[in-house]
């Protein structure tokens, strides 16, 4: 019996083994491939096929992209040096974080050294260029269809960037200089910067724009020569190899892969393998002075050349820059009053359009809303109708829609925990008739719990004879909502669909006026009205409804841009300035008008000297930038009123 079992493996063995076949041994495991091709002879059709391959690289077309490359790398490491001169950054003593600011967060994301640990506090010590900019290293070949570098080989080559090496194999003229391992030395980087103690506020804000310009510029030239030439990276490890085929060398130093003897398992490399973006934590406005571990999954995201340029006061680009997706942002905030205790707070119940891929920048609804009135002293407590991924006006969103029973349910727990005092309501944009409906029923029980509630409506509809929303909405802004309304905030053609009166002049503005007033609110403002080619805004006051109204005007200029987010915008600041000037609306209403104006007029100088085209594309305003001109606006225009 045992006889014939060793017959048996003793022919299976022999199969195995026969020429015709290739057999190959793991630690005492057989892996057989059956084959009937003599790789012998097929070794010349290889080698004569890879030499008639060279000879269409490298690629003429390439050669341009590749020298742009090395030129937007140099201008990157100098823009990077200079900005860490002014703006400290630490890095973990223990792992690969890091964080741009003067001291770390408390966010427990530190897995030790060798990732031995887990969920610590970071170590910070002094972080430099390289934490930064990672670097990124590859073997530098003599072409890029010489033979496999072996272990045994690994001493006899060069190691150099890897950004340089794939731009010498596209055939870009590089110096000696760049031919060696490890970055730019801190006089190379910094060469060409003055005094950097001298630089302004401006010529700051130009270098953050233009290392901005020169990391968008490296990353979209290093995807365009992946295209035409192959890069790999080991699966297991962050080793790079630049050419058809990965080298040999045993380096890979995962240890749980070490029955493979160090070699590499190699893939295909992408753009973040040779120029990794560093995501680091990213401190918003909203966010506490020293990020906490409690908030960690609402705190944003961005990477780090990114955060230190926008820190600086670049501007991030606003056409879905692909390096900004995954941010993490959440500006769903209830800020809760202890004991129902009174306070001035303004409650926002409109659309947010929120940047959660771009979480750095992008402003409309509650997102333009909520800032001024926290620096005008408003304690806000925003509910977002929608949340988005990004604003409706780029080609594609993706988020979700708060319905009216998850408003219902929201106010439901406020008044639970008797929550629910307010003295201002703010509306925006809204839908669906269901989710006006709840509103409606919100500002009801608001009502019942403060009588003096001021509600604020902006009925967003639409603009230039186009609606936004259903056209069975216009009936219930008309019918229900501008009769409890305190405030109302409409443009042009909104004005004209909720009175149906065509507006074609002045005296048809304060037409629309006056009958908004007899339909409810005291307080009406045409945002904008277009006259003969001139931009116009009318509001009225009925203090007394014994007595006409005061109305006035405030001419308007135009600025040769579109910007987003700037009705969302001009809603609160009337808002704010109002309720500090109760009797006089056209007082209100001058500083409104200043500070908006101030803040686009800010906006597109900065897009203008980032050389941004500011009629090609809507612009995101800079309202971070405008905070003074918010909190204490210069004024600039003057109201003239009706007699």
């Amino acid at each position: 019996m045992s006889s014939g079992r060793a017959s048996t493996f003793s022919l299976a063995l022999k199969k195995y083994l026969h020429p015709g076949s290739m057999s190959m041994t793991f630690r005492g495991h057989w892996r057989s491939y059956s084959s009937r091709i003599d790789l012998k002879k097929l070794r010349p059709m290889i080698l004569q096929r890879i030499e008639s391959r060279a000879k269409d690289y490298p690629v003429n077309g390439m050669i341009p992209v590749a020298e742009e490359i090395l030129k937007a790398r140099e201008l990157l490491f100098q823009g990077v040096f200079t900005l860490l001169k002014i703006f400290p950054i630490v890095a973990c003593k223990f792992c690969p974080e890091v964080y741009i600011g003067e001291k770390g967060h408390l966010i427990q994301t530190c897995h030790g050294y060798k990732r031995i640990g887990k969920n610590r506090v970071h170590e910070w010590v002094r972080g430099g260029l390289n934490d930064i900019i990672v670097p990124v290293e590859a073997f530098h070949l003599q072409n890029m269809f010489q033979g496999v570098i072996k272990h045994q080989q690994r001493f006899d080559f060069d190691r150099v960037p890897a950004i340089v090496e794939l731009c010498v194999q596209a055939g870009a003229d590089v110096t000696d200089d760049l031919l060696r391992s490890g970055s730019l030395t801190a006089e190379e980087a910094s060469r060409g910067i003055s005094d950097i103690e001298s630089l302004s506020d401006d010529d700051i804000r130009m270098i953050a724009n233009g290392t901005l310009k020169a990391w968008e510029t490296l990353r979209s030239g290093v995807k365009k020569l992946l295209l035409v030439y192959s890069a790999k990276v080991c699966k297991h490890c962050s080793e790079v190899h630049i050419g058809p085929s990965g080298h040999r060398a045993r380096l890979c130093g995962v240890f749980r892969y070490e029955s493979w003897r160090g070699n590499h398992y190699w893939i295909k490399a992408k753009v973040d393998d040779l120029v990794p973006p560093k995501i680091v934590w990213r401190r918003r406005p909203r966010d506490p002075i020293v990020l906490l571990n409690e908030g960690r999954d609402y705190y944003g995201h961005a990477p780090a050349v990114v955060d230190l340029c926008s820190k600086a006061g670049a501007i991030v680009p606003s056409n879905g820059v692909p390096y900004l997706a995954g941010v993490s942002v959440s500006d769903i905030v209830l800020t809760p009053v202890r004991g129902g205790f009174p306070r001035v707070r303004a409650s926002l119940f409109a659309i947010a359009e929120d940047r959660c891929s771009l979480g750095i920048q992008g402003y409309v609804g509650n997102k333009s809303a909520v800032f001024p009135l926290q620096l005008l002293g408003y304690d806000v407590d925003p509910i977002n109708s929608v949340q988005f991924s990004n604003h409706t006006g780029y080609p594609t969103f993706k988020g979700q829609v708060l319905n009216g029973q998850e408003l219902l349910d929201l106010i439901e727990g406020l008044e639970a925990n008797n929550l629910l005092y307010y003295t201002h309501l703010l509306t925006g944009y809204i839908g669906s008739d269901s989710f006006l409906n709840s509103v409606l029923e919100v500002v009801d029980k608001l009502r019942s719990i403060n009588p003096n509630l001021t509600y604020v409506c902006d009925p967003v509809m639409g603009d230039e004879g186009k609606l936004y929303v259903p056209e069975d909405l216009v009936s219930v802004y008309r019918e229900k909502v501008v009769p409890v309304a305190s405030m109302l905030t409409p443009n042009q053609f909104e004005a004209e669909l909720l009175t149906k009166l065509r507006i074609g002049s002045e005296t048809d503005g304060l037409k629309a006026c006056n009958i908004l007033h007899a339909a409810g609110p005291s307080k009406v403002v045409i945002t904008s009205i277009n006259i003969e080619g001139n931009l116009l805004l009318i509001g009225s006051h009925l203090k007394d409804k014994k007595q006409p109204p005061e109305q006035f005007k405030i001419a308007i200029p135009k600025i040769p841009a579109y910007f987003t987010g700037t009705g969302d915008l001009m809603t609160a600041l009337l808002l704010g300035w109002s309720n500090k000037f109760p009797d006089n609306l056209d007082k209100a209403a001058e500083l409104a008008v200043s500070s908006l104006q101030a803040l686009l007029q800010r906006t597109l100088n900065d897009y203008t000297s980032a050389g941004f085209d500011s009629k090609s594309s809507s612009l995101e305003i800079r309202l971070i930038q405008s905070q003074d001109d918010i909190r204490e606006p210069k004024l600039t225009f003057k109201a003239h009123k009706y007699t």
